[in-house]
């Protein structure tokens, strides 16, 4: 993380680690392993190298490191080493609704649950909404990018 809250570094390292395991993507490959059998290493590999810990730091990542990460999924695709398009937004969005749905389903019992805002307590309903929690004031655009805002108002107002 840099003093100014970019992952460029981080992303950079990630981006030469799974182009190293892409050394063994190509082996597997040339040896003739089955497309089922090279997505399930690909997964394991790429993937899960890429969203380890996303929610955490998924909006802070500048839209250059954005730009490299979906070029190098897509070649990826290219080479045959999957068969599944990926974009870091779509990752983003799936990893982030994961773990929202399970703070939100924790009752309590979740390590993330404290950090919610309070429930807002409305005699009506107005609109269906995946929860009750008062929206917080955003006031900077960092803190807009966290987790919590982040979720709390895509789930509010829908992409």
């Amino acid at each position: 993380i840099n003093s100014n809250l970019k992952f460029d570094n981080h992303i950079c390292n990630v981006l030469t680690q799974c182009s190293q395991h892409s050394y063994i993507l190509r082996q597997l490959c040339n040896r003739g392993l089955p497309l089922k059998c090279l997505n399930v290493v690909f997964q394991a590999l790429i993937i899960s190298a890429i969203t380890y810990a996303m929610p955490a730091g998924g909006g802070f990542i500048s839209c250059t490191s954005i730009a490299r990460i979906n070029a190098f999924l897509k070649r990826m695709l290219r080479y045959g080493y999957t068969d599944i398009e990926m974009r870091f937004e779509d990752l983003l969005v799936r990893h982030d609704k994961n773990l929202f749905a399970k703070v939100l389903r924790s009752a309590g019992s979740h390590c993330l649950h404290h950090f919610l805002p309070a429930e807002k307590c409305i005699p009506f309903d107005l609109r269906p909404r995946l929860h009750q929690i008062e929206l917080p004031h955003i006031k900077t655009k960092l803190y807009k990018n966290s987790f919590f805002p982040r979720n709390l108002f895509r789930s509010v107002f829908p992409a």
